[in-house]
């Protein structure tokens, strides 16, 4: 089951997405490999993996396991090269309320 969706128009399915997931109250960047937010974290262990959804369009993510409670901005980006960069283009945003089990949005 997926923690958050985002829906983009059919046709994307040979683009590559990531999520990035960043505390809006203190500027942590989710850091997926240390499985805890970070300050800096290497860019490329802040990607998390998304996947579309039976070819819809729609692509869901699963919330980090250690994610603490907060208020958090998750951003879709399009890779643009053969790893996660930090100038990959910003697809979607979604800001929502963490409550250690169940998103707000």
């Amino acid at each position: 089951m997926y923690s958050l969706i985002f829906s983009l128009a059919t046709g994307h399915s040979t683009a590559v997405y990531y999520a990035e997931l960043l505390r809006r109250t203190d500027g942590l960047i989710w850091d997926d490999v240390a499985g805890a937010l970070a300050a800096a974290p290497v860019y490329a262990n802040t990607a998390l993996t998304v996947t579309e959804i039976n070819g819809t369009g729609h692509y869901g993510w699963t919330m980090p396991d250690d994610l603490p409670v907060g208020f958090y901005r998750v951003s879709l980006r399009q890779q643009a090269g053969v790893s996660p960069a930090a100038t990959d283009n910003v697809v979607d945003t979604k800001d929502f309320q963490y409550s250690g089990s169940a998103d707000v949005l």
